[in-house]
């Protein structure tokens, strides 16, 4: 699949992963992506907070059993949502690291479907930015990745391949 697939949020999506970037201040905390696809989109219903005891200032690990537990209890909820990508947070103004796009990546490549990163900067208690990405293997297994970044409503986007 080589087709621009977008990144949409449910009105409402971040606010709870936001509030747990901040109280997590000046650490990182993260969890996953829960939504659908549609047509050439991932609709983001909740990024589903799943806590790290061992957090740093610059690594967050999600734990496989917690999310799992996470996940069953919201699909149990409504099946029509599911497991769409992960989350986390930074306690600075910057994007996704190498890391962070090497992990997703990985999970692209063993993924039928597109996976979408979701990076909260939230650099102090009052302010945020959502970088996102969308990653897409297609032909001869080559990853696409779509990008965007939202500060105070405004939206730059760009697409290339890793």
């Amino acid at each position: 699949m080589k087709e621009k697939v977008t990144l949409e949020f449910l009105p409402d999506a971040a606010s709870a992963a936001t509030v747990a970037a901040q109280r997590a201040l000046p650490l990182e905390t993260g969890g996953f992506l829960l939504g659908y696809y549609s047509a050439r989109s991932i609709v983001v219903a909740e990024l589903v907070h799943v806590p790290d005891s061992g957090a740093t200032r610059v690594s967050y690990e999600r734990s496989n059993e917690l999310a799992a537990v996470e996940l069953s209890e919201r699909r149990r909820a409504n099946q029509l949502l599911g497991y769409v990508g992960e989350w986390h947070s930074h306690p600075a103004d910057r994007g996704p690291s190498w890391i962070d796009r090497r992990s997703i990546r990985r999970l692209a490549e063993s993924s039928a479907m597109p996976i979408a990163l979701v990076v909260l900067a939230v650099p102090t208690p009052d302010q945020a930015t959502v970088y996102s990405e969308v990653h897409t293997v297609g032909t001869g297994n080559r990853v696409w990745t779509s990008m965007m970044k939202t500060i105070h409503g405004r939206r730059r986007s760009g697409r290339r391949y890793r």
